[in-house]
């Protein structure tokens, strides 16, 4: 009986463990960037609430979709927190050159709204995989308090090529039409002038 007893313990302890870290996700989690051309260099903008508390001195790990491209260094005046420069900001966090932790000093009880934003400044090029459903994963302290917004927007990108001439009569001194051809790229199609 006893030992029936401790595997129940044993399991219902289990069971609060997983429980917990199905209840102490990230909620209303969303992430914009500014502009979405693939490549670019963008501001970062991301919203999201605390399901659980955390204390002083805590981390934000963000981690960018493939292909994005990070500074080897970001300053502290180009992210703020809640309006607040963190206290520190480490680029490739963890030999991931896409990866990024923010250190803040403040304590965030469970709902705290939370505003992130990295400014254009800070130097992130967006991915230069085009397409909707691009993800970024943040997680909060090593916690399970953690999400996955799924739905970030990279447009591609509309560089103009190199114009093409053409002369009706190319002799020198004759009078001529010229007939320029170049492309603006996938978004906006081909052009002739």
């Amino acid at each position: 009986m006893r030992r029936m007893i401790f595997i129940w313990i044993f399991m219902m302890g289990l069971c609060a463990g997983f429980c917990a870290e199905a209840w102490a996700a990230l909620s209303e989690l969303s992430v914009v960037n500014d502009p979405t051309t693939a490549s670019a260099t963008a501001s970062y903008t991301m919203d999201f609430m605390l399901g659980e508390d955390h204390g002083l001195n805590i981390f934000f790990d963000v981690q960018f979709p493939s292909g994005t491209t990070m500074p080897a260094s970001i300053s502290t005046n180009d992210v703020t927190v809640n309006g607040e420069n963190p206290k520190a900001v480490y680029a490739s966090y963890g030999g991931d050159n896409r990866a990024l932790r923010i250190w803040i000093q403040d304590r965030f009880p469970v709902g705290s709204a939370i505003h992130l934003v990295f400014s254009s400044a800070a130097g992130i090029q967006n991915t230069n995989i085009a397409g909707s459903g691009q993800s970024v994963y943040i997680e909060v302290d090593g916690s399970t308090d953690r999400g996955t917004y799924n739905d970030l927007l990279v447009t591609s990108s509309s560089a103009v090529s190199a114009a093409d001439v053409s002369l009706s009569d190319s002799t020198v001194s004759a009078q001529s039409s010229y007939t320029l051809s170049f492309s603006t790229g996938a978004i906006s199609g081909g052009g002739q002038m």
